[in-house]
């Protein structure tokens, strides 16, 4: 892992070309995510079908097509239903959490018809849909008319928050294709070089003194600049 390169990861590459078909949704992108970081034996189908009916169960209600009181996965009912679908997934780590619910509620209302949209911030989400909008952490309304997050944001801060709980786990395989496959969607960043030095030096390996200077060039106001050149200094003076 040299000149700023990964070795190959298969599954990271499956997943770059699938997040990149313009018919497939953000949902299944974020599904097929949970596939190969976490559940190879994930049915994606059998999940949007699931998704499907939530969104039939909900379509008598007003508002948000019966999902209003329940987006947040904290309540009963429906919202109970959306939990059950992200158990044990890999979307539920960290603090995705309301994110990605979010994501599979704009899927659900969109199967009931409602043009929904993510919209502030990744990590405090709001869901908009006709002309209101929901905290996805609070659970409550709010005032809704802020821009839409780009699906691409919405995929690489969900990568960015797994990246951090693999590497507190550790867990260095699913770290690296974390970032194999932000990097493959254009969302490459400096911490990257840092977590992959980081890596190296775990393993024994002198590379790793490159990528943590490349991560000092790239970012020389970063927070934990001192740590990485102690770590540095420390593997010089072997």
């Amino acid at each position: 892992m040299s000149g700023g390169s990964l070795p190959f990861d298969a599954w990271a590459a499956e997943w770059i070309a699938y997040a990149a078909v313009p018919s497939v949704s953000l949902a299944q992108k974020c599904l097929k995510m949970s596939q190969v970081l976490e559940r190879p034996d994930l049915d994606i189908s059998s999940q949007m079908a699931t998704i499907r009916e939530l969104a039939m169960l909900g379509g008598r209600r007003p508002m948000y097509g019966g999902l209003d009181a329940n987006m947040s996965g904290d309540a009963a009912g429906t919202g109970g239903a959306l939990r059950h679908i992200l158990l044990d997934s890999v979307m539920e780590r960290g603090y995705g959490y309301p994110l990605a619910v979010a994501v599979i509620c704009r899927e659900a209302l969109g199967y009931a018809g409602y043009a929904a949209a993510i919209t502030a911030s990744p990590e405090r989400p709001h869901l908009e849909v006709n002309s209101r909008a929901l905290d996805m952490v609070g659970n409550r309304p709010v005032e809704p008319g802020r821009p839409p997050l780009p699906e691409p944001y919405i995929l690489a801060h969900l990568l960015h928050i797994l990246r951090r709980a693999y590497m507190r786990l550790p867990d260095h395989q699913r770290v690296l294709r974390c970032i194999a496959m932000a990097r493959g969607m254009g969302a490459d960043h400096p911490c990257h070089d840092r977590d992959i030095g980081i890596i190296l030096h775990r393993r024994g390996d002198e590379r790793a003194a490159w990528w943590l200077k490349r991560y000092l060039r790239a970012n020389p106001d970063a927070h934990d600049i001192e740590q990485v050149e102690d770590l540095i200094a420390s593997m010089e003076r072997r």
